[in-house]
């Protein structure tokens, strides 16, 4: 569930809210890859109910794992835009041995890891052409580690192993930059059972 001031509409995997304003949320959800989202666009006795006094949360957005699996993975990218703005592509990144999932969006790719505090002996992923920063999540704080870049079919591969010169910093967050500037991005990736 994610609360919202406004009513949003809903197309495919992504929901777009509109401020008063005209200013734009736009929350596309990347997984489970079959999720589906139902705008709850009305003021219903359980959103009442639950609401607290005076939130200017009135509606809400809900994201559904069809088949209801036992465990899931949710991952969703939200950005805010100004009005008539564009939404950003989204698009989901997988580590090649899964152990590492995440999203690429506006030359920006973030990886979480898919089990916290799972130790990394090697991570290596195909980022699209154009992605021209990498957030790596999880790793050992203060760590270094060694990136490898080569250039394959339809982007770059990335390998990163523990032992390098690169830091990750106190929050073991591995910064790759490639030169672009860079774009503040939140991606907040949910587990739920």
């Amino acid at each position: 569930w994610l609360q919202l001031p406004r009513p949003a509409a809903v197309s495919g995997k992504r929901a777009t809210m509109q401020t008063a304003t005209g200013q734009q949320l736009f929350v596309t959800a990347l997984l489970p890859a079959n999720a589906t989202l139902t705008a709850v666009n009305t003021n219903e006795q359980h959103t009442e109910a639950t609401a607290a006094a005076n939130d200017p949360m009135k509606v809400r957005l809900r994201v559904d794992a069809p088949g209801d699996p036992k465990a899931v993975r949710f991952l969703h990218v939200l950005q805010g835009a100004d009005a008539g703005a564009p939404a950003d592509a989204a698009t989901a990144l997988k580590s090649e041995d899964g152990a590492f999932e995440g999203a690429v969006v506006a030359g920006t790719a973030v990886l979480f890891p898919v089990n916290a505090g799972a130790t990394v002996t090697q991570l290596a992923y195909v980022a699209p052409a154009g992605v021209t920063r990498h957030l790596i999540t999880g790793l050992t704080p203060s760590a270094g580690y060694a990136v490898q870049t080569a250039a394959v079919a339809g982007g770059v591969r990335i390998t990163v192993q523990p032992g390098g010169t690169q830091k990750a910093d106190s929050g073991g967050v591995l910064v790759i930059d490639s030169g672009a500037a860079a774009v503040m991005l939140a991606f907040l990736p949910l587990v739920g059972q």
